[in-house]
């Protein structure tokens, strides 16, 4: 019997709930997820869940982006339904790697490190990138002056001369 399964959702959510199902589920883990017809799928699946898949107890939501999440409406449907719901939000949107692709291995406090050092690599990576075009626009007016400064000398030099 199979009480656990894990999908990404975009497999899940192209179909019914019933087709995904199996009716002695117990947990469903949906993965990757965007927030897209999730709302609407929830609420079909726990319409279902006393014909279809009456084991059905707990139903956890990976989202991949930071500003995801199922309204409280529905979530009260799964509730009523004695349908545990659990998502996780990443705190940041800049989350890659294995915690980004399996972050169900994982336990908060792991995700929330990660997190924090990924975004700190990016702030460094980000303030790298502007002091090295900081020092590209400071070349290119230093050079732009010293033309200027040539052109002027340069005219200064043949009106001088023609006097």
């Amino acid at each position: 019997m199979l009480q656990h399964l894990m999908l990404p959702s975009d497999a899940a959510l192209s179909t019914i709930p019933e087709d995904v199902i199996p009716r002695k589920l117990r947990e469903l883990v949906l993965t990757r997820t965007y927030n897209i017809g999730l709302d609407d799928w929830l609420l079909h699946a726990s319409r279902k869940k006393a014909e279809c898949f009456p084991e059905l107890s707990m139903i956890s939501v990976y989202f991949r982006e930071k500003d995801s999440a199922v309204e409280h409406s529905t979530i009260n449907t799964l509730i009523t339904q004695d349908i545990r719901y659990c998502e996780y939000i990443p705190e940041c949107c800049l989350i890659e790697g294995l915690a980004y692709r399996h972050p169900w291995c994982f336990t908060p406090a792991e995700l929330k490190m990660a997190e924090d050092v990924m975004h700190d690599e990016w702030k460094q990576n980000m303030d790298a990138k502007k002091a090295k075009k900081r020092v590209k626009v400071e070349r290119r007016l230093a050079r732009s002056t010293e033309k200027g400064i040539r052109a002027m000398r340069y005219q200064f030099t043949t009106n001088a001369g023609g006097q």
